[in-house]
């Protein structure tokens, strides 16, 4: 084991560790998912489950995978194999590569939208003529959105160059090129953030944001359909159950602090979610927008604001950059997922086994990309009008993708580890190295509890975001109980 820690690459320090896994953790989630969640589900309300779910079930997830990635020092299959040798535990491990190849292959179609609206915005597309009403210009503004993503030309080139920036950084390896690129990117991303919150603060009328974000209608944090809303947002915005966790994990020295290292990590992530909403909500209510857009909120209504807001050109550009940067920080740790299983066990070489890879990801992608583009002469592959039947509703092939991986293999992966880590690998076992750099965490009550909301209270909560994200049961927004909506 000593030749293995000495071969493998590993962070250059904690701090290394924690703004990597922060800039996995902190993607398109943080920025685009959780404002518009936040917005459908009354704000204050749906900040406060969403914070209760993190302590009970993202904290101790989080652990659990940084765990696992840092006793074995393998990747995220081999993991399972060293711990649980001559078992069939590894094959948790492929839910996670199989969930890192698929969502990447349709979070670059996204994370090439921000890339669209950053050049846009910069060059001052969304600035029309004043001589038209508003109502037309907000009107001409919000149809740009449906526009970009009806055309195939622009999301497919975007796609490439989205990949083409995730190749760069993971071609380059640990050290050189994660590491290197998240202490940069990841201070540029809070900066980025808090110029926007810093502006948005002195607008007319953005009391009313702040307002939403932090007052809580007590009436819905027993709605059912709120608290689940909330449970998913907190699981999949640290990127748990894909192996991420475990892959960076794996690159940490056996005497840091994993505890330390977990509660960082997810504070950094709360606070990004946090100052996104900051920046977005005081916004969109000086500016008397619907916060409650959905997912257009930061595509179609946010450009809107950006026009009415003096310098809106400039902190446009800010904006689509931190979701670039909190994009990209994202993408690289699912692609280093695969990269890392494919070049230990086959030994292609970091360089080549990223090329592939990405290539191969970025290939299945272009469906995804294509599901919002009609049929036409000019793009006959066009699926905007192909719905694959499903379980809930039938279901575009973007939305296929994702359901099946955010839906299916993270949950379903996240549970499979609670129990791998609370009932299979043994307490004592558990208890020994996770103390590794932390020797208080063996016998300190928050160990206790850590190991107890791991057995049996994490797996309750992920088994049922998992069967509310397949419908199975659901709740109308006045929180009256469905079953098996859609499915028949």
């Amino acid at each position: 084991r000593g030749i293995l820690y000495m071969k493998r690459e590993h962070w250059g320090s904690q701090l290394a560790f924690v703004l990597a896994a922060a800039g996995s953790a902190v993607g398109l989630g943080n920025i685009w998912k959780f404002p518009y969640l936040a917005g459908k589900n009354g704000g204050g309300a749906f900040l406060l489950l969403y914070v209760l779910c993190l302590i009970i079930v993202g904290l101790p997830l989080m652990l659990v995978e940084i765990l696992i990635g840092r006793t074995a020092q393998k990747n995220v299959v081999s993991s399972f194999r060293e711990i649980k040798p001559k078992s069939p535990w590894f094959l948790v491990g492929f839910i996670g590569l199989l969930a890192g190849f698929l969502i990447l292959s349709f979070y670059s179609v996204v994370a090439g939208w921000s890339l669209e609206f950053l050049y846009q915005t910069a060059a001052g597309t969304y600035w029309f003529d004043d001589t038209i009403s508003e109502q037309v210009r907000n009107d001409k503004v919000a149809a740009i959105f449906g526009n970009f993503i009806s055309d195939y030309h622009r999301p497919l080139m975007w796609h490439c160059v989205f990949m083409t920036l995730c190749i760069v950084v993971v071609a380059c390896g640990v050290k050189n090129g994660i590491e290197f690129w998240s202490k940069i990117l990841m201070p540029m991303l809070f900066g980025l953030v808090l110029i926007l919150i810093a502006r948005v603060y002195f607008l007319e009328g953005s009391g009313g944001g702040y307002s939403f974000l932090f007052s809580v209608n007590w009436k819905a944090i027993w709605n059912p359909k709120v608290v689940l809303d909330a449970m998913g947002q907190a699981f999949f915005s640290l990127s748990l159950g894909m192996g991420a966790m475990i892959t960076y994990g794996s690159y940490l020295d056996p005497e840091r602090s994993l505890p330390r290292s977990a509660v960082f990590v997810v504070i950094a992530d709360t606070a990004v979610a946090l100052l996104a909403g900051l920046a977005i909500f005081p916004a969109v209510f000086a500016f008397n927008l619907e916060p409650s857009a959905g997912p257009g909120l930061v595509f179609s209504t946010l450009p809107i604001v950006f026009t009415k807001m003096a310098g809106g050109r400039i902190f446009g550009t800010l904006f689509f950059a931190s979701l670039l940067i909190a994009a990209l920080t994202s993408a690289i740790s699912l692609l280093e997922v695969v990269v890392a299983y494919f070049n230990e066990e086959y030994k292609m070489g970091r360089v080549k086994t990223t090329v592939v890879l990405a290539i191969i990801i970025g290939l299945f992608g272009i469906p995804s990309a294509l599901s919002f583009v009609a049929p036409s002469a000019a793009c006959p592959l066009g699926m905007s009008q192909m719905k694959i039947p499903f379980p809930g509703g039938a279901k575009t092939f973007f939305d296929l993708v994702d359901h099946m991986a955010s839906n299916l293999c993270l949950p379903l992966g996240g549970l499979l580890m609670c129990i791998f880590v609370g009932w299979s690998w043994g307490k004592d076992k558990v208890m020994k190295s996770a103390s590794q750099g932390a020797e208080w965490f063996a016998t300190h009550p928050l160990g206790t509890i850590w190991f107890n909301l791991v057995r049996f209270v994490a797996p309750l909560i992920v088994t049922l975001v998992f069967i509310y994200s397949f419908k199975i049961i659901s709740f109308t927004n006045e929180g009256t109980l469905v079953f098996f909506k859609g499915w028949f």
